[in-house]
C-alpha cells in the first residue's frame, strides 16, 4: 500500500488519468474501478443461541475495471499496438500478469493482475470509443510439499570407516588404502598427523 496523489492538481489528476499495465501505457483517457475490497467470512450461528462465530479465510480477490477513452486516430493506433499483448485469446493469458499503475491501485495495495476480460465498445465519430478491461489478481501456484514417511530412519547400517564426500569413494577405508586423499603415503610426517588427529 502507498500513497496516492490528489487530483485537484494539474500533474496529480493527470495521474488520475493514466494507466500502465506493466510497460504498457493505456492510450487515451483512462479510469479506475476498484470493485469492492472485502474478507472472506464464514459466518455461524449456533442454533437457539445468540450472536455467530466469525472464522476469516483471507481476503476476497479484487476485480479491477479499467475503463479506456479513444477519440483520436492516433488513440487507435496506440490501441492496436497494445491490445495483442494484452488479450485474453491469447496462450498463457493467465499466467501473464500485470502490475498495474494508477494511483488507486497503489493506495490499495493490489499485487499482480492478469487481464480476464475486454470489452471493445462500439466506435462512434461523435463520442469515440470506450473499452472496459477487467482484470483479477494473479497469485502463483501453490508448490507441492512433498510429504515424509513418518518413520525414523535407522542407524544401524551407518559405517563410521566408510567417508562420505566427493574425493573418496564409499567403501574405501582411509587408513589402510594410500590414495585417499587423507595422507600422502609417501610423506612419514603426513601419515602421522593423520594418525594423531593432525
Amino acid at each position: 500500500m502507498g500513497a496516492s496523489p490528489g487530483w485537484n492538481t494539474e500533474e496529480g489528476a493527470k495521474e488520475w488519468k493514466q494507466v500502465a499495465l506493466g510497460e504498457l501505457w493505456l492510450p487515451g483517457v483512462a479510469t479506475v474501478e476498484i470493485v469492492a475490497i472485502e474478507r472472506d467470512i464464514d459466518k455461524k450461528k449456533a442454533k437457539g443461541k445468540s450472536g455467530q462465530t466469525l472464522h476469516d479465510n483471507g481476503y476476497k480477490p479484487t476485480e479491477v475495471v479499467i475503463e479506456v477513452w479513444l477519440w483520436t486516430d492516433e488513440h487507435h493506433a496506440a490501441w492496436l499496438q497494445v491490445f495483442p499483448k494484452i488479450n485474453p485469446l491469447r496462450e498463457g493469458a493467465t499466467k501473464d500478469p500485470f502490475e498495474i499503475r494508477h494511483p488507486s491501485v497503489t493506495e490499495v495495495g493490489l499485487g499482480p493482475m492478469f487481464v480476464r476480460k475486454v470489452e471493445l465498445g462500439k466506435p462512434s465519430t461523435k463520442i469515440g470509443r470506450k473499452i472496459k478491461i477487467t482484470c483479477e489478481p494473479w497469485f502463483e501456484e501453490p508448490k507441492e510439499v512433498k510429504k515424509g514417511t513418518g518413520k525414523p530412519k535407522s542407524s544401524a547400517g551407518a559405517n563410521p570407516r566408510t567417508p562420505i564426500g566427493n574425493y573418496m569413494q564409499p567403501g574405501v577405508d582411509p587408513f589402510s588404502k594410500p590414495g585417499s586423499g587423507l595422507a600422502d603415503p609417501s610423506d612419514p610426517n603426513a601419515i602421522m598427523e593423520k594418525a594423531l588427529g593432525g
